[in-house]
């Protein structure tokens, strides 16, 4: 007859290790939860770089059109006129704003790309993160004790 106690404890290191198993199958597909998080907080991060950007070329649109309605008006006292004028600086301000929106994504697809070579750089890299190893401080010194004999000659 067996202890109770030690088949207890034998169910258990068995369930252990079936969960070590099984976390070792799943581990390259399911996340964890901070990752989760990390990811959703990203994302959210990215929609209000997203809506703010919308925002700000509405906004321009808009303030533009007020000033360019205003400015003729106050100039050529037709209202006609103060609409063309406004609805034209809005259009313009509508170019100029795609123009730097172009101008932006093309510089962060830039910064993306190099980052990604220098990732690559670093992984293939035989000393790894780029750097040379450390020939330690006996080498520090014979370098220096050269350094010092040639600065006599």
């Amino acid at each position: 007859m067996q202890d109770p106690v030690l088949i207890k404890r034998l169910q258990q290191l068995q369930h252990e290790a079936e969960n070590r198993k099984y976390g070792k199958m799943v581990g390259n597909i399911a996340i964890s939860k901070r990752e989760a998080e990390a990811l959703a907080a990203n994302d959210l991060k990215d929609a209000w770089a997203q809506m703010s950007i919308g925002l700000n070329i509405i906004i321009s649109i808009i303030t533009m059109f007020v000033f360019g309605y205003f400015v003729c008006r106050y100039y050529y006292g037709n209202q006609a006129l103060a609409i063309i004028v406004g609805a034209l600086s809005g259009i313009a301000t509508l170019m100029v704003e795609s123009v730097l929106f172009v101008i932006r994504g093309s510089r962060l697809e830039k910064e993306i790309i190099q980052r990604e070579r220098e990732e690559k750089k670093q992984l293939f890299s035989p000393f790894g993160q780029g750097r040379l190893p450390s020939l330690g401080a006996a080498a520090d010194l014979v370098v220096n004790e050269e350094k010092k004999n040639d600065r006599i000659i």
